[in-house]
């Protein structure tokens, strides 16, 4: 078993190839980032011995530290934008994130993010109100650096006792627990001097975890041919060679 967690993860590789190509079951259980912690959780006393599970610590991490648990719950609502303006309509929402969740958890319970559309509520209005887009009509082209959460410098050291918990779990059923990290700016990162703050921290945590750290393949530039073919950021165009670079990046943990 192959466990892949991380947002970008979710969308960007094709577990039935890997699994072709590693020879061994692979279960894609990817999530948005900032539930990493739950999906670690719930996995860690599944996994035996031999299993191999990728962590990837993704930069949105370093720039809303203090938004985990947050950050998660405003892209499931929007991945519901499924139009043909979801991309500006997901970039310009996202700034005022923080304040729509303040006013969406007092309406509907946790629980309920994961299915809003399945249940039939209309999240659109929440999402695209007046108020929230006021003063943020900027080209999509701004965004470049990073969502305007870049608070690069300030995070110190990653605390995540509960990833931490898990991994000591899963650890002592045998399984093998690697940290990816990126090797290439993203469409979060304001500049490679953040990135490699981040790389710091992430080599660090992951030596107190006692787990290695491994070159993240994905093809995670933006903007790029693999943003704007599907509602969901990146991932079609670029699952081929995502696939391929992942399968190597294990290889390099758990010899073939």
């Amino acid at each position: 078993m192959i466990i892949i967690s991380g947002s970008n993860a979710w969308f960007s590789i094709d577990s039935a190839t890997m699994s072709v190509e590693l020879r061994r079951p692979v279960f894609n259980a990817a999530v948005h980032f900032g539930l990493t912690a739950l999906m670690m959780e719930r996995v860690a006393s599944e996994v035996r011995h031999g299993d191999l599970v990728l962590l990837p610590l993704e930069y949105e991490h370093y720039l809303q530290p203090n938004s985990i648990g947050v950050t998660e719950a405003c892209y499931l609502l929007f991945d519901e934008f499924t139009g043909p303006q979801w991309s500006w309509l997901w970039f310009r929402a996202f700034t005022g994130c923080p304040k729509k969740l303040d006013r969406l958890v007092r309406l509907l319970p946790r629980r309920i993010f994961h299915s809003a559309a399945q249940d039939g509520l209309d999240l659109s209005v929440a999402l695209t109100s007046e108020g929230d887009r006021r003063g943020n009509e900027e080209p999509l082209s701004t965004w470049r650096g990073g969502w305007r959460f870049n608070v690069a410098g300030n995070l110190k050291r990653i605390d995540q006792p509960r990833v931490e918990a898990a991994i000591a779990t899963m650890k002592s059923n045998g399984a093998i627990v690697a940290v990816t990290f990126p090797v290439q700016p993203s469409e979060s990162v304001s500049n490679a001097s953040d990135l490699e703050v981040w790389r710091v921290l992430v080599t660090q945590w992951a030596s107190m975890q006692g787990i290695p750290v491994v070159s993240s393949p994905q093809d995670h530039l933006f903007p790029d041919a693999c943003f704007f073919d599907t509602p969901y950021h990146l991932h079609r165009g670029c699952t081929p060679k995502n696939t391929k670079s992942y399968v190597s990046a294990i290889h390099s943990i758990v010899p073939p």
